[in-house]
C-alpha cells in the first residue's frame, strides 16, 4: 500500500494558518475533557524538525496528580509521576487504511500523506542548486503544515498520527499536571506542560446564524468572534418540514481558510434552493479539534425569491417648464415596460440625502415625465422605477433649481486659530440659506471689509478652509471674512470679520541647572529660572546616556522653582537631565545638558514575609523530616538578580552557609508547593531537606530547656533552635540585607 502527500485546492491557504509555528523549537499541548469524563489531549510541534522527530521515535506522556477528590494529592503520587505511554508513535499503515475507508473526509488521507508521503526528492550535493534545495524545505514544511491542519481537524487522525491521545483512567474531580515530551529530543526543547481539570468540562459557544436569500439561493453566515477558540470545523443542516427532522447539506467538515485570518469576520455558506416561495430552515453547529460536536445554533428561515427583472435603464432631464415649476422626463427602453410595476418620482435638497417621492399616487409604466409645482430653491431629481418581483431600479440624481436673483443670507463671524508655524485655520457656521452652493474666504490685516482679499481661487463646499500666512510682519492680528455663494453665483454679503492672533514665535530665556548633590536615595538638582516674564511653567527631562527620546519626570511651577529630588533612579545607569521653560504658545527654552551618575552603595532591597515551616511526624518531640522557607522579593525582575544565599545556624553553632539557590531554581520550588500539599504564600522558597543533622542532635541531648527558648515548646520539655538567615545577591556584588528566621524542634 503507498501513500501519497497531496493538496486540497481549497487548502493551498492554509499556510498561513501555520505561520506562527515556524518559530523557536517547542511543543505545544492543548486539552479537552469529553461529557464521559476522558481527557481528550492534542500536542503539535513548531516545525518540520520535531514533527520528523516525534514520527521516528515518538513521544513519552507523563501525568501528575496536583488535587483529588478536591483535597491536595499525596507526596508520594506527586514525587513519581504516572507514565500514561512511553512511546506514542504514528499507527502502523493497515490502521490507517480502516480509518481511511471508513471516513468520508480527505483528513485520513492527508495525514497519512503527511507521514509516509513517497515524494521526497533526494539532492546529490555536488550537484544541487539553492533553488533545488529551496524547493525541497518548501516541500518538507508543506508536508509538516498540511498534517497538523489535517490532525487538528479530525481527533482520530491526530491520534494516528502520534499527536493524540485519549486518558480514559483521569478520575473525576481532579486536577492533572499533564507532560508530553520527544523521546530524543534537540537541545534546549522542554516537554510541553499542562493543567487539567477533570470536573470542568468546557461550555461550547453557541453559533449565531444569518441568512439572505435569494434567487433559488441562500447565503448562511455567522460570525468568527469567539468561536475559533473552540472549533476548528462545522457541520450545517438543513429541515423542509418545520424543524422536525434535519439532514447535513455538507459532506465535508466546513473549515475557514484564508489567506489573512483577518480579512473576513464571519463564515459563510452558500447553498441552492430547489424552488421559491417554498420555507426552509438552517441550522449549524461547531466541532472542535477533539472530535465533539457543540450546541446547534439559532434556527434560520429563508424563502426564495425571483431576482430583479432586467433591462431597466433610465436617462432622465430637468427643465424649468414654467416660473416656480419644475419638468421632470425620462426615457425607458420599450421592452422595459412589460417589467415595471410602478413609477415614482424622488427629490431630496441634497444630493446624498434623504430622497421622498413628491407624486402623491405611483405613476404608471408608461408615464414619461412628471411636473412638480412645489420645488426647493435646490432640487435633485431621481427616478424610482419598481418591477414586477418588487426590486428598485434608480436613475442617477439629477440637479434642477428655478431661476433666482436672491442672494444668501449673510454667514455668522468664522473662527480663526493660527499657530506658531504661520498655519491659520478658519471654521464658520453653514449660512441659513437653502441654495447654497459654496463658500469664498476673505483677508485683511485690519478690520475695514472694503481691504479684504479673496484667498481661495473661488468658493469651496466645506465651512473649513486652512491658509498659510506671513509671520515676517508687524501686524500682531489678522482679520478673515466669508461670502456666501448660491447656485446661481448670487454672493451674500461679506460676514463680521473673524480676528486672530499672529503668535509668539521666540522661545523663552533657558534656564540652568545650576549644581547637583547625589543623596542615599535619588539624585537632588538646583535650578535657577529662566529671565523671560512670559513663561508659564518648567518640565523637567530626563534621558539615559546614550538614548535619544526625553522624559518628562516632573512640572514645575512658574514662580520659585525649588530644588528637586529624583528618587526613580537605577543606581547602575548615567542619566542625562534638562529643564525646558514654556511659554503660552510652548514655545521652549532648553538649559544645559547635565550628566549624573547616582551612588551605588551596593544595597538593594530587602527580602519581605520570610517565613519558616517545620516539617516532621507526630510524637512529644517531632522527629525532623525537613523546613521548609518562603518568601518575597520586590525587585525580582531584576535583571542582575543571581539567586538567594541560605544560612543556617544549629542550636548554639555559630551562622554558616549552607547553599546558594538561583532564581529559577527558588521560583521552581515555590511553584511546587509543600511537602504537605497546598500553595506557598512566598514567590520564592527553599527545602531544607537535611533531617539528619536535626535527628543527631536530638538523639545526642543537645537539647535546651522550654523556659530557654522563645516561645516556650507546647510539645515537649526540650528543643534545638535552628536559626536561618536569606539575603539576595547580584552579578555586580550588591546584595540585599540580611533576613533572619527561627525554627525550633
Amino acid at each position: 500500500m503507498k501513500f501519497y502527500l497531496f493538496f486540497l485546492g481549497a487548502l493551498l491557504s492554509a499556510a498561513n494558518l501555520f505561520a506562527q509555528i515556524y518559530s523557536p523549537k517547542r511543543i505545544e499541548m492543548k486539552a479537552e475533557v469529553n461529557p464521559q469524563g476522558a481527557v481528550m489531549l492534542r500536542w503539535a510541534p513548531s516545525n518540520y524538525e520535531l514533527f520528523e522527530r516525534g514520527y521516528k521515535y515518538g513521544y513519552k506522556l507523563t501525568r501528575v496528580p496536583i488535587s483529588l477528590n478536591g483535597q491536595p494529592a499525596p507526596v508520594g503520587e506527586i514525587l513519581t509521576p504516572t507514565v500514561l505511554k512511553s512511546s506514542i508513535t504514528p499507527w502502523p499503515r493497515y490502521r490507517w487504511q480502516h480509518l481511511m475507508e471508513n471516513d468520508t473526509s480527505d483528513w485520513p488521507v492527508l495525514g497519512a500523506g503527511a507521514i509516509f508521503g513517497e515524494n521526497f526528492t533526494v539532492l546529490d550535493p555536488d550537484t544541487a542548486d539553492i533553488l533545488q534545495v529551496a524547493s525541497l524545505n518548501h516541500e518538507k514544511e508543506n508536508q509538516f503544515t498540511f498534517g497538523l491542519f489535517a490532525a487538528e481537524q479530525f481527533f482520530e487522525v491526530a491520534e494516528a498520527m502520534g499527536l493524540g491521545w485519549r486518558d480514559t483512567t483521569a478520575a473525576p474531580n481532579a486536577e492533572y499536571l499533564y507532560s508530553i515530551e520527544l523521546k530524543y529530543p534537540p537541545v534546549n526543547v522542554q516537554p510541553a506542560k499542562l493543567q487539567v481539570s477533570t470536573n470542568q468540562i468546557v461550555t461550547l459557544p453557541i453559533p449565531q446564524l444569518s441568512a439572505e436569500s435569494g434567487d433559488l439561493s441562500v447565503t448562511l453566515s455567522w460570525k468568527r468572534e469567539n468561536l475559533e477558540d473552540f472549533y476548528s470545523s462545522y457541520l450545517v443542516e438543513r429541515s423542509v418540514d418545520g424543524g422536525a427532522t434535519w439532514s447535513p447539506i455538507n459532506t465535508k467538515p466546513l473549515v475557514f481558510i484564508s489567506e489573512n485570518q483577518q480579512a473576513a469576520e464571519a463564515m459563510f455558506f452558500k447553498d441552492s434552493l430547489a424552488e421559491n416561495g417554498v420555507s426552509y430552515q438552517y441550522r449549524v453547529a461547531g466541532v472542535t479539534a477533539f472530535g465533539n460536536l457543540g450546541p446547534a445554533s439559532n434556527i434560520a428561515y429563508v424563502s426564495g425569491a425571483p431576482g430583479p427583472a432586467g433591462n431597466i435603464d433610465l436617462t432622465i432631464s430637468v427643465v424649468e417648464s414654467a416660473p416656480g415649476a419644475m419638468l421632470v422626463k425620462w426615457i425607458l427602453p420599450a421592452e422595459a415596460t412589460a417589467n415595471i410595476a410602478v413609477i415614482d418620482v424622488l427629490r431630496s435638497a441634497k444630493i446624498n440625502g434623504d430622497y421622498a417621492a413628491v407624486n402623491l399616487s405611483p405613476l404608471s409604466p408608461t408615464t414619461t415625465q412628471f411636473s412638480d409645482e412645489s420645488p426647493l430653491s435646490v432640487n435633485y431629481y431621481i427616478v424610482e422605477c419598481t418591477d414586477v418581483n418588487g426590486y428598485p431600479h434608480r436613475s442617477i440624481a439629477m440637479l434642477g433649481q428655478p431661476n433666482d436673483a436672491t442672494p444668501p443670507e449673510a454667514v455668522a463671524a468664522p473662527v480663526v486659530h493660527c499657530d506658531k508655524k504661520g498655519k491659520v485655520k478658519i471654521h464658520w457656521a453653514p449660512t441659513t440659506s437653502e441654495d447654497v452652493m459654496g463658500y469664498r474666504v476673505y483677508m485683511s490685516n485690519n478690520n475695514n471689509l472694503a481691504d479684504m482679499k479673496q484667498i481661495t481661487t473661488d468658493w469651496i463646499s466645506d465651512t473649513a478652509f486652512v491658509y498659510q500666512i506671513d509671520m515676517n510682519t508687524l501686524s500682531e492680528h489678522i482679520y478673515f471674512s466669508v461670502k456666501a455663494v448660491d447656485f446661481r453665483e448670487n454672493n451674500s454679503p461679506y460676514s463680521p470679520p473673524g480676528v486672530g492672533a499672529r503668535p509668539d514665535v521666540i522661545p523663552p530665556a533657558p534656564p540652568v541647572i545650576s549644581n547637583y548633590t547625589l543623596p542615599m536615595n535619588g539624585v537632588e538638582l538646583n535650578f535657577i529660572p529662566s529671565s523671560s516674564t512670559d513663561v508659564v511653567n518648567y518640565k523637567l527631562q530626563r534621558r539615559l546616556k546614550g538614548y535619544v527620546d526625553w522624559d518628562v519626570i516632573a512640572t514645575l511651577g512658574q514662580v520659585g522653582i525649588k530644588p528637586f529630588l529624583d528618587t526613580t533612579v537605577n543606581k547602575k545607569r548615567r542619566y542625562e537631565y534638562r529643564l525646558v521653560a514654556l511659554d503660552e504658545v510652548n514655545l521652549e527654552g532648553i538649559s544645559n545638558i547635565l550628566e549624573v551618575k547616582p551612588l551605588d552603595n551596593g544595597l538593594r532591597s530587602p527580602i519581605e514575609n520570610l517565613l519558616a515551616t517545620k516539617v516532621g511526624s507526630a510524637g512529644v518531640i517531632p522527629e525532623p523530616k525537613s523546613v521548609l522557607l518562603s518568601w518575597d522579593y520586590p525587585i525580582s525582575d531584576e535583571p542582575d538578580l543571581m539567586g538567594f544565599q541560605i544560612m543556617r545556624a544549629v542550636g548554639g553553632d555559630p551562622m554558616r552557609t549552607l547553599e546558594f539557590i538561583s532564581l529559577t531554581a527558588a521560583g521552581n520550588a515555590s511553584n511546587q508547593g509543600s511537602p504537605g500539599g497546598g500553595n506557598l504564600p512566598g514567590d520564592f522558597a527553599y527545602f531544607d531537606l537535611d533531617a539528619a543533622t536535626f535527628k543527631k542532635i536530638i538523639q545526642q541531648g543537645k537539647v535546651q530547656p522550654a523556659n530557654a527558648v522563645t516561645p516556650p515548646l507546647t510539645t515537649g520539655a526540650l528543643g534545638v533552635v535552628v536559626r536561618y538567615s536569606v539575603y539576595a545577591t547580584f552579578v555586580d556584588g550588591a546584595m540585599s540585607p540580611i533576613s533572619t528566621v527561627t525554627v525550633i524542634w
